[in-house]
């Protein structure tokens, strides 16, 4: 090979990111292409779209398909066995001589803020995925249910949002600035317009997704957006919790990746995700990836991926430092609650004392 190169591929199940990389890293060419998750639309769709952004990509390159070393795969919904089969074949059959890394789209992110396969990946965004593995190698995973049935998903935020707006219509809830926010993103005159625009067969789930992004504008404006931070972050937590509880992390530092639109943009989710795991488990600690997780795939194709973690430091090379305890810390709530009207004041005590009875439920046993 005159000029070999490495492709990296995040597949997810709004969009996948293909990269053309030299084997020192430097990005080549990157392409933006349709979902690649073959529950959402089909392994002869992700076939096509991927085989497509592919020749594409290596356009943009300059380069040609004998001097592809690799390709390093991490596609949303392939986890089981048969999935990662249906894959493999797929991609032996599109470029039989080409060496392919195939794993979940969570290990890419895991990858390009750890280094290696080591930690907690947590994914926030159309839906949502925690996914940990350990030095042995052993893997544990929660949520990554599909944007149904996910926690963290943007979609279940988007879907909070309209029942925000159809409670406070209803008079069941206090008025929420979402009910104005959203019916002007969405070019509706009254919420009652939301039925036909929530019910109108081609509704994507995207759209759905993408107004999450209106909650995180006022979460710090707004208590039911506030809520709606809250109960995501939890749930974020909850879930990394036990993925490392059943990973034996905790008697010493360990990375936790928090990737995603939704946790990347979110100051609050960000907080509260952080202070809710380190009450629990005090080694961890936070990691923002500064490189794309298309990226962290193309190392995944490499034999020997350049590390950039180290034990007992963070991923930016300062000292990891362990946090206060619960009790010491500033809750992320109230950073601006001189400015807050007093009834906001006491809808966040109440938000924050509804939470009680989900922090006891596992202790029941």
């Amino acid at each position: 090979m005159s000029n070999p190169f490495l492709i990296g591929i995040n597949g997810g199940g709004t969009r996948t990111t293909l990269i053309a990389v030299d084997p020192d890293l430097n990005i080549l060419a990157r392409v933006e292409t349709g979902p690649s998750n073959m529950h959402n639309v089909g392994l002869t769709i992700v076939r096509h779209t991927l085989s497509g952004a592919i020749n594409q990509l290596i356009t943009q390159a300059g380069r040609t398909l004998s001097d592809l070393a690799g390709i390093g795969a991490a596609i949303a919904g392939m986890d089981r066995p048969e999935e990662h089969r249906l894959v493999e074949k797929m991609f032996a059959e599109l470029y039989p001589n080409v060496p392919v890394t195939l794993d979940n789209d969570a290990i890419a992110a895991l990858v390009a803020g750890v280094g290696r396969r080591y930690g907690i990946v947590v994914i926030s965004g159309t839906g949502s995925i925690i996914y940990g593995i350990s030095e042995d190698g052993t893997r544990a995973r929660s949520d990554g249910w599909g944007y149904l049935l996910d926690q963290g998903s943007g979609y279940r935020m988007g879907c909070e949002a309209l029942m925000a707006i159809v409670r406070a219509q209803d008079g069941t809830a206090l008025p929420t600035a979402l009910t104005e926010r959203v019916l002007s993103k969405l070019k509706l005159k009254e919420p009652f317009d939301l039925i036909q625009w929530m019910y109108t067969p081609e509704r994507e789930i995207r759209e759905i997704a993408y107004l999450a992004v209106e909650v995180i504008a006022m979460e710090r404006s707004d208590v039911a957006a506030t809520g709606i931070i809250v109960r995501t972050a939890d749930a974020l937590a909850a879930n990394a919790i036990s993925v490392a509880k059943r990973l034996g992390f905790g008697t010493t530092p360990f990375p936790v990746v928090l990737s995603g639109g939704l946790i990347e943009n979110s100051a609050l989710m960000w907080d509260r995700f952080v202070a809710s795991v380190q009450a629990v488990l005090p080694r961890a600690y936070p990691v923002r990836s500064e490189r794309d997780a298309a990226v962290g795939a193309a190392m995944m194709a490499l034999t020997s991926p350049p590390s950039v973690y180290r034990e007992g430091a963070s991923t930016h090379g300062t000292e990891l430092s362990l946090p206060k305890k619960p009790t010491e810390q500033r809750n992320p709530l109230t950073t601006q609650i001189a400015q807050r009207p007093t009834l906001d004041l006491v809808r966040l005590m109440n938000l924050e004392d509804s939470h009680i009875a989900d922090k006891i439920a596992p202790e029941l046993p």
